[in-house]
């Protein structure tokens, strides 16, 4: 990719855009629908962009501008950091609501990483509750909240100083990422074999 080779790209900044969302999660009409190697392939995928942005060579961060639901709140967990506007939408892991299970070893392990122990386990994880970005942001699920117009800039400017005036060395970083989500990323190996096995 071309953003690779240059070197002024120090730092990804996600969003939605304009609309109400920032990622509803997965399509699950669109899923049931589908044959199994489909199936499997659309999940290997998903997986798949979930661990680059896990272990991405610069920092990261995801602007949150309205719902962040199910697949949609994993892949803003799967950032570095995570700033959400305060005047609409909801965080929320809502597999309990719709009958869904995290049945993967890497999808378990990354949401034990991102989610603090205790209380916002339970809250977040096993009872599914939706978040406002005043909640999220007392939850620790979120790093900063803004005002809607200003979240964009607020993101760039939390990004500008994560990386400081010397930035950060990619190969470096993404060493450092490997080295602290090393385990996570192993038990999506042992997923994928299991996955075969079916």
């Amino acid at each position: 990719m071309c953003w690779m080779r240059n070197p002024k790209i120090q730092a990804l900044v996600t969003s939605g855009g304009d609309g109400k969302f920032y990622s509803n999660g997965i399509d699950l009409e669109w899923r049931a629908k589908q044959n199994e190697p489909t199936q499997a392939h659309f999940h290997e995928e998903f997986q798949f962009l979930v661990t680059r942005l896990l272990i991405f060579p610069i920092p990261t961060i995801a602007a949150i501008n309205g719902h962040a639901y199910a697949g949609g709140a994993i892949i803003a967990l799967s950032h570095d950091y995570r700033i959400m506007q305060t005047k609409k939408g909801w965080f929320c892991l809502n597999e309990v609501h719709i009958n869904l299970r995290f049945r993967e070893h890497f999808l378990r392990s990354l949401l034990r990483a991102k989610i603090p122990p205790g209380i916002a386990t339970t809250d977040a994880l096993v009872l599914g509750r939706r978040y406002t970005g005043e909640e999220a942001l007392n939850a620790t699920l979120v790093q900063k909240i803004s005002e809607p117009r200003e979240l964009l800039d607020n993101a760039s400017k939390l990004a500008k100083e994560l990386i400081g005036k010397n930035g950060y060395k990619r190969t470096s970083l993404q060493h450092m990422k490997r080295d602290l989500y090393g385990d996570t990323m192993e038990l999506r190996v042992k997923d994928r074999r299991n996955l075969a096995k079916l």
